[in-house]
């Protein structure tokens, strides 16, 4: 699948201007024979355009861009033409292995035309590649065992050129070049957020900049919103949101403030127990007077007052209870039997389901006399629940959003299957279990497989013993003296 990256600014009284360039990414192993990626710049506009390529350095040791050359220097585009340019970087031997980067700069130049005059005038952009060379086995980076202990970790993330690990109530800075614990701080790390951290010291909880230095924006509670650069804030025992600068977006003033569904949020005043939805600038769209309340991206919500469920288009749902869950897909139950409601487009099924399991998303679980159905809940609205997945199992459990075991009493085994894509791996597992929310972890005799959920590929395997920590961008494993540093993303 072609990935297009479309760079598109719009100014006033200038043309429109972009870059749009295929792959987007340059992760590759540049030791041995080196690295060698096309890539494809294609010119969707009316006018001819130029653009020059050079490497920026990246301030760092460990930089690679003395060692990439480039197959041409600058090209002009006829509208709609294409043409590619050719990347080689390879390493010199006998340096470090590790991770190594570059900038590859893609400037748009003027054009100049037939009659030496240039052409229209233009807003002309520049776009940086980010490109990751390893030395070594890519993704992959060693660590010293008698240079830090990463032993009990409850966190970890690379920074530019450290290591940032939190352990036993403080949080420690470890620069890969220099090989040393260059800084460390009181508090522990919960989780990162695109460009910032969020820590806890205390009772209290940090918002920090990725470099550590800037001033911390302190809060009793700090959580994602569910959009990027905003975040749910706690202070003085009321929620709000604030940008990651700290501006204020919506001010301090509720008892509850739900992740946000593209635009809309679920809010709860001090003076009830009701919800109402409130918008992401801040302003009100509907009152607090509902029991409980669901809600979709598209503003699409289902609520309960009074007894009743009402739906955003006013229709009363003559149903029993709904089953709390965050999807747009909810189970409903009406004389002990289940349906399923699409709060995305407001369509419904018949409550005729014995057993449906509780938590919807791409797809659910039916049974039937005993056996067990994964069912595509997108086709099972429209009645085409036939052409679905294979069904008849002995038992089906839930992983993670659209990733299932399927199980074999008999062969007393599961195996993976990814819903979304339609993967299924055949190799069968003891148990799986879902590793963070890029990584499902499958067991295998004294084993763990690592198995990435974007394209259902077994990355890494080790002995059960080897594994300290795993989150959503690296798998930490201890080898016999050292530890393995794994990039999901990137091996």
């Amino acid at each position: 699948m072609k990935i297009l990256l479309v760079l598109f600014l719009l100014i006033s009284k200038l043309s429109f201007s972009y870059i749009n360039i295929y792959p987007v990414k340059f992760v590759e192993r540049i030791d041995n024979e080196g690295a060698y990626k096309k890539f494809v710049l294609y010119n969707k506009s009316e006018d001819r355009v130029r653009y020059r390529f050079y490497f920026e350095k990246t301030n760092k040791k460990m930089d690679m861009s003395d060692w990439c050359s480039l197959s041409l220097t600058s090209l002009e585009l006829e509208p709609l033409e294409r043409k590619e340019i050719v990347i080689l970087c390879k390493a010199p031997e006998n340096v470090l292995s590790g991770r190594y980067t570059a900038k590859l700069a893609i400037k748009e130049v003027d054009v100049v035309s037939k009659d030496r005059n240039l052409q229209q005038k233009r807003y002309l952009t520049k776009l940086i590649l980010n490109m990751v060379g390893y030395v070594g086995e890519r993704g992959v980076a060693m660590l010293k065992s008698e240079e830090l202990n990463l032993e009990g970790i409850k966190f970890i993330d690379i920074n530019d050129s450290n290591l940032i690990f939190t352990r036993q109530g403080r949080t420690y800075i470890y620069n890969l070049e220099q090989k040393k614990i260059q800084n460390n701080y009181d508090g522990e790390i919960l989780e990162r957020v695109n460009d910032r951290y969020i820590l806890k010291i205390e009772n209290r909880y940090e918002l920090r900049n990725l470099d550590f230095y800037d001033k911390s924006l302190s809060f009793e509670e700090v959580l994602e919103s569910g959009n990027i650069g905003t975040f749910i804030v706690k202070k003085d025992n009321k929620y709000g949101v604030i940008n990651k600068d700290g501006k204020i977006l919506i001010d301090f003033k509720y008892k509850i403030l739900e992740k946000f569904k593209g635009e809309f949020s679920i809010y709860q005043n001090f003076d009830n127990h009701k919800k109402g939805i409130i918008d992401s600038k801040g302003k009100i769209l509907l009152n607090p007077i509902f029991d409980e309340l669901y809600i979709t991206k598209n503003g699409n919500w289902l609520g309960k007052k009074k007894g009743l469920y009402f739906t955003s288009n006013m229709k009363v749902l003559k149903i029993d209870r709904i089953i709390p869950n965050k999807k747009d897909i909810l189970v409903y139950e009406k004389d002990n039997k289940y349906g399923l409601i699409n709060l995305f487009n407001l369509k419904f099924t018949e409550n005729i389901y014995e057993s449906i399991s509780q938590e919807v998303d791409t797809g659910f679980i039916l049974e039937n006399e005993g056996k067990y159905s994964l069912i595509k809940s997108g086709e099972f609205f429209e009645n085409k629940i036939e052409n679905d997945v294979d069904t008849q199992h002995d038992y089906i459990i839930k992983i993670d959003d659209d990733i299932y075991g399927l199980g074999n009493f008999k062969r007393k085994s599961l195996k993976y299957y990814n819903l979304y894509t339609g993967v299924k791996l055949e190799q069968e597992f003891k148990n799986l279990k879902k590793g963070s929310s890029e990584v499902v972890v499958g067991e295998v005799k004294d084993e763990y497989y690592f198995i990435r959920s974007s394209d259902s590929k077994i990355i890494a395997k080790t002995k059960k013993d080897n594994l300290i920590y795993i989150n959503k961008k690296y798998i930490l494993l201890k080898e016999k003296i050292d530890y393995k540093l794994i990039n999901i993303q990137e091996i």
